[in-house]
């Protein structure tokens, strides 16, 4: 585990009381990973891994995509129908805010925010899935 998933889990630890209802904690198995990387044709990044395995979809403030009860893959399913208008082969939806999406660039590890209406395409947010996660969990504290 590295050092800034270390201090995700603290926090949330610490804020218990804040985040307690905010998650899922529907945690895939490997042949649910599996049959999602297959349909997208790219392995998940390992810090979203991390987070799918540890608190499987949802947040406060912010709705990181994962599974249902079913099985289904939310993240596998937008970033597919994301697809058609215009979102590169290589990127993962993790968050669907409507008129946007963010995305991991699964090269560079990068999040991404993507928008196939107001023109300017995909426009980096964060070096990390993990600093983007931090970042959320420090605005939703700030609220």
């Amino acid at each position: 585990m590295t050092e800034i998933e270390r201090n995700i889990e603290r926090i949330l630890e610490n804020e218990e009381e804040v985040f307690h209802d905010s998650f899922s904690y529907i945690v895939p198995d490997e042949d649910m990973l599996r049959k999602a990387e297959a349909r997208l044709g790219f392995r998940i990044p390992e810090q979203y891994l991390w987070f799918l395995k540890k608190y499987g979809s949802g947040g406060l403030l912010f709705d990181f995509l994962g599974f249902d009860q079913s099985g289904n893959c939310h993240f596998a399913d937008v970033t597919e129908e994301m697809r058609l208008s215009g979102l590169p082969d290589w990127m993962l939806v993790i968050e669907d805010c409507g008129e946007f999406v963010n995305a991991i660039d699964v090269r560079s590890g990068k999040v991404i925010s993507f928008s196939p209406d107001d023109g300017e395409g995909a426009i980096e947010e964060n070096d990390t899935f993990c600093d983007y996660f931090l970042e959320c969990i420090v605005n939703a504290l700030e609220q």
